[in-house]
């Protein structure tokens, strides 16, 4: 919950909506203690896989992160750097963890960084299905979550060439999804 309510904090000062940067720096202080000594926060670490319902250690890492960094204060730094170190070990094979570590990565400039990107952009690029969406993993049936994190993974690097048309068919996939009402 803590991760959840620090991630829309965060989305509340991008849109503009608050500009309260003090809650957010308490709200990452809270996260801190949930931080295992590698790096990671283990939300839902059993489950089979990664789901709307069941983040996973990947997502629920860079959600973490994420809300750490944006703190924007100093006292944040060696956990940011344990969620990093961690997220560069982390597998991919997971599009739920591929999204994760795309959106971690994506302003990243290091080369273990760039190089972890890449292999996460490779894997999303790499199990698109035929209908336009993603499964929990490759070669399985596309989901609404799945295929909604990949496209907000792809939109980070959407200059590369292919890859606007790669989102403009996720999203038509969705759309099929969609109820009339």
């Amino acid at each position: 919950a803590r991760i959840q309510f620090g991630a829309a904090l965060v989305d509340a000062l991008d849109a503009g909506v608050d500009s309260d940067k003090n809650l957010l720096a308490r709200v990452a202080g809270l996260l801190l203690p949930h931080q295992d000594a590698d790096g990671s926060w283990q939300v839902d670490a059993n489950a089979a896989s990664p789901s709307a319902v069941t983040y996973g250690p990947t997502l629920a890492t860079f959600m973490a992160r994420r809300t750490l960094e944006r703190a924007g204060d100093t006292r944040f730094d060696a956990a940011i750097a344990r969620a990093d170190n961690w997220l560069r070990r982390s597998d991919v094979t997971a599009i739920v963890n591929a999204a994760a570590v795309v959106l971690a990565f994506e302003n990243r400039t290091d080369t273990a960084s760039r190089s972890k990107l890449e292999t996460a952009v490779s894997v999303l690029l790499e199990t698109q299905n035929s209908d336009g969406g993603w499964g929990a993993y490759a070669k399985t049936p596309g989901e609404p979550f799945e295929s909604a994190l990949a496209l907000l993974a792809l939109n980070t690097v959407r200059e590369r060439p292919g890859i606007a048309a790669r989102i403009l068919k996720g999203r038509e996939f969705l759309v099929s999804l969609q109820f009339e009402d």
